[in-house]
């Protein structure tokens, strides 16, 4: 695992210089922006959500405006305990401080199993509510598909899409999916940043080789879920060097 990291870095290294030229697909987030990431599992965030959460974090300049919401422990095996702490010192290697994390342990939406959408949207909208002092601006989560097709990451887009629908979400807050790629580009590293976006999309990529090694520090936090396709994984994943976003309709 270790080699397929460093060839994967090397490799890496060299085309992060061409992405230099992708810097100005990164002025998605601006300062005065609030933005909360909503997840399904610890991990999502380091796995998926690098790029956006690096931009975002970037614009914010320290100021503390970007949020994460993951809606369960990550349970499946019993270590959910270790996991919520794990998604904190992932999210800190990330940018955010531990108080912006909030992790929900509901017995109707434990990892692996059935979630109705309006459960994810009454935990979401309860969230908002809790925090209606913070005043967002940005929703960002995984869209129709999941990026990865896991029922719960669906059932994430399905409740947020729910409240955004019904116009229950706060005035002001716009919100935005993870695009979900094919199999192909997905395993593409980052070859995938030169593929073009939909016009309706935004794109945000590693700005340098540093953000990429940010991404596979944060998730070496989650030192519970570090079995070897793991690394695979983030050796090869193209989410780990770009996301696209895309904004959500009714």
């Amino acid at each position: 695992p270790i080699t397929i990291l460093l060839l994967a870095g090397a490799f890496g290294f060299l085309l992060s210089r061409v992405l230099r030229v992708f810097e100005k697909n990164n002025d998605f987030f601006r300062s005065q922006d609030v933005v909360l990431f909503v997840t399904a599992h610890p991990d999502d965030e380091c796995m998926f959500f690098t790029p956006a959460i690096l931009a975002a974090v970037s614009a914010a300049a320290g100021s503390g405006n970007v949020h994460l919401l993951c809606l369960s422990t990550g349970n499946y095996y019993g270590q959910g305990v270790v996991r919520r702490k794990e998604l904190v010192e992932s999210c800190q290697v990330l940018g955010l401080s531990a108080d912006d994390v909030v992790t929900i342990d509901s017995p109707e939406l434990q990892d692996g199993g059935v979630w109705l959408p309006h459960v994810v949207g009454d935990e979401v909208s309860r969230y908002l509510k809790k925090n209606k002092d913070i005043r967002y601006t940005k929703l960002v989560t995984f869209d129709a598909q999941g990026v990865s097709s896991h029922k719960n990451h669906i059932s994430v887009y399905k409740g947020i899409q729910y409240l955004h629908s019904n116009k229950m979400l706060p005035s002001g807050l716009r919100a935005y999916t993870l695009d979900t790629i094919n199999v192909a580009v997905k395993y593409s590293s980052v070859f995938a940043a030169l593929r073009e976006p939909r016009n309706i999309s935004y794109r945000l990529t590693a700005r340098r080789f540093r953000d990429w090694r940010r991404g596979i520090s944060a998730m070496t936090k989650h030192r519970s879920q570090l079995l070897w396709f793991r690394y695979v994984y983030v050796a090869l994943s193209s989410y780990m060097w770009t996301n696209t976003l895309t904004e959500m309709v009714r």
